[in-house]
Order: structure tokens, then sequence, then C-alpha cells
């Protein structure tokens, strides 16, 4: 209420939080990183928000009721009437209304960790589809931007980054069989190939896709370039670990290098870097004996030929010995935390300590992923 009193202005406001464990413990402290307190001026949140992914949480959030009324909390809480169309609700809708808010004037992220977050399995157990959801929610940003003339072009760009991302990941995720098939390979590479690689941001988004890609072309290496800067400190870590991935593979080095080839894996999180992990495991002679899932959804069924089961089955699976975490979000001290918790035996990875490992490679030679547009590439 300060921060939005003291400047009119400011029409939406969030902050950082603490997450506990189900018993009150601190999980982490800080949920983004700690900083300084930032005020987005008109159309500022989106071109951070693609490199920082500071993701909102909607019991954070507050905002002005007028004058960008919203028909669902005039509803609710208010006593107005019911909407006419009930609202597709996927996951995205904090970001989207960010998004808006900051389309009509300033919005502001409050760093301090003003709320604490309990975070349990069983809130985890949801039906919602991971790659569908969050395209929408894209899909949606990109419909809102199309309508701001001062959204700048690059944000555009990297917007297209992003639902191109999610694209592959749809069709990665609704695939049984051991490898992708042809027809997939070629519309996740046509899907890839139209799309800008214009900016720094719309190039690290494609990395996952350009990795992907490189398992199964003949011209794979044309993926990988050294046309890229190195990620500054403003990108996320998925995006530095993606680089990183990139180096490696451009290296001929595997990112598995110091795990024993014998180790019965699992994979818990996301499922874009999951494939990717599943196809460098095979690719190094390692197997991957299944994923972990809390979405009721997605278990029972296979990816890329690779079970999905419940995470709560590690409690009494002893054939696990190591859990391999591919989230793409910063939540590895809470699922460390919630593996621990299930088996105190089985030992825990996150992906991005495993591209992080160190290699021998010359700086001059090491990879740098651009999207490939050969075209472009002497211009870019």
């Amino acid at each position: 209420m300060a921060v939005m009193d003291s400047d009119p202005g400011i029409v939406g406001v969030w902050t950082n939080i603490q997450t506990i464990n189900k018993d009150g413990g601190t999980i982490q402290d800080y949920w983004h990183p700690r900083g300084e307190d930032q005020i987005y001026e008109r159309g500022e949140f989106l071109a951070d928000f693609l490199s920082n992914q500071i993701w909102p949480f909607p019991c954070t959030l507050m905002f002005q009721r007028s004058p960008h009324k919203n028909l669902a909390v005039e509803y609710n809480y208010y006593g107005g009437p019911p909407p006419k169309k009930v609202a597709n609700v996927h996951g995205g809708d904090d970001v989207l209304k960010l998004v808006e808010l900051n389309s009509k004037g300033k919005i502001a992220f409050i760093n301090a960790p003003l709320f604490k977050y309990r975070r349990h399995h069983q809130q985890d157990q949801h039906s919602t589809d991971p790659s569908l959801d969050v395209l929408n929610t894209y899909k949606k940003i990109k419909k809102i931007i199309r309508t701001q003339n001062f959204i700048p072009q690059d944000i555009r760009f990297t917007v297209d980054a992003f639902v191109t991302h999610y694209e592959v990941q749809h069709i990665i995720s609704t695939t049984s069989e051991e490898k992708l098939p042809r027809k997939s390979l070629r519309k996740i590479s046509n899907i890839f190939e139209k799309t800008p690689p214009s900016t720094p941001a719309s190039q690290y988004r494609l990395l996952s896709t350009a990795i992907l890609l490189s398992y199964h072309r003949k011209d794979a290496y044309r993926l990988l370039t050294n046309d890229i800067r190195s990620p500054g400190p403003q990108y996320s870590t998925t995006i530095h670990a993606l680089y990183a991935w990139a180096r490696h593979r451009t290296n001929n080095r595997s990112i598995f290098a110091g795990i024993r080839k014998e180790s019965s894996i699992a994979i818990l999180g996301s499922v874009f870097i999951a494939s990717l992990l599943i196809h460098e495991a095979r690719a190094h002679g390692l197997r991957i004996i299944c994923c972990l899932e809390s979405n009721k959804k997605r278990q029972g069924k296979t990816l890329l030929e690779t079970p999905i089961i419940p995470v709560e089955e590690l409690t009494s699976n002893t054939a696990i010995e190591h859990v391999i975490l591919s989230s793409e979000k910063d939540q590895d001290p809470y699922l460390k935390e919630y593996i621990a918790n299930l088996n105190s035996t089985v030992r825990i990875t996150s992906w991005k300590d495993l591209c992080h490992t160190k290699f021998t490679a010359p700086p001059e030679s090491m990879a740098r992923i651009k999207a490939i547009h050969p075209a472009r590439s002497n211009a870019s």
C-alpha cells in the first residue's frame, strides 16, 4: 500500500516471497534473488520478464480496481454482475495481468519477501496441460502487444521465440515413441527456422530447441555457432545453463561425463529439459529409467518411451539411485528437500549443475548457439 500511495502512477505491485515447508521451516529466504525494488515504466515489465523470468505470485499481487476493472474481480469481491464468459485459467493469468497493467501504467516489484509461501507435494497434483497452458500465456501476451504500438520490435521477436519454445515442448510432450518421428522433427525444424533470432533474448530462448535438433540433424553443428555472446547477469540461471550445455555439445562432451554409466536415473521437472536429458543420456550410454511427475494428467504415460510415474513412488522404489532435477524455474532447493523427505538415500543433482561442469575446451572454441538462418548469419 505504501508503494502505491507513494506514486499515483503505479497501477500494480507485487512482492518477493519466502518459501517454507509443511512444518513452517524455511526452504528459501528469497524466491527471486536478493536485489533492489524495481519500478517498471509503462511497457518495461515485459522486456525484463522475458530475460529474468520474475514470475509473480497471485497471492502477492495488488492492483488498482479502477479505472481498469476486472469482471471476475468485480463479481467475486464486489458483488458485480457475473462475467458472460468464464476466463480460461491456465496458470499464466498472473503474468498476463501484469503485462496488461503495465500497458496502462507503471508497476512495481518489492524485493523484500513479504509473504511466506508454503510448498508441499499435494499442491502440485494438478491436471492442467504442462505445455499448452504456458503456450496459451505467451500467445495471449503476443496478442496483447500486437495492439501496443510503443512495444519495441525486439520484444515482439522475443515473445515469438517463447511461443516457439512451448510449441516445440507440446510436440515433445505428446510423443510416446523412443525417437521423435520424422514428421514431428520436420515440424519442429520448420517452427524453429521461421522464428526470427533477431535479438540475444530470442536467441537464448531458442537454445533448447537448437540443442534438441542437434541430436537429430546431420547439419547439427550448423546450429551450434560462435555468433552469440555469453548471456549477461540479467539472464536466468536456465539460460546460462543452456548456453553451457551448447558449449559441451559443440566440443563433443557430455554433461553426464561425471555420472557412472551403471547409474539408475530418474528425472523430475520440465518436460523440455527432461527430453534433452533423455537424448543426452542415450548418446552417453546411460539409461533414464523413468520420469517422476506430480501432474496427474501425465502419470502413466511415457516421454520418448520413458515411463512417467508418480513422484511419491520414490518412497518405495529402491531401483532409483539418482534423481536429476530438470526444472526451468529456480526452485531446486524446494525440490531437493521434497525428494530427500521421500527418499533420503537417493542422490539429487540439478541439470543446471551438470551443465556447468568444467571442461577443457579453449575459450575461442566454446560453443554459442544461434537460431539458424543462413541468410542472416553473416549480417548478424
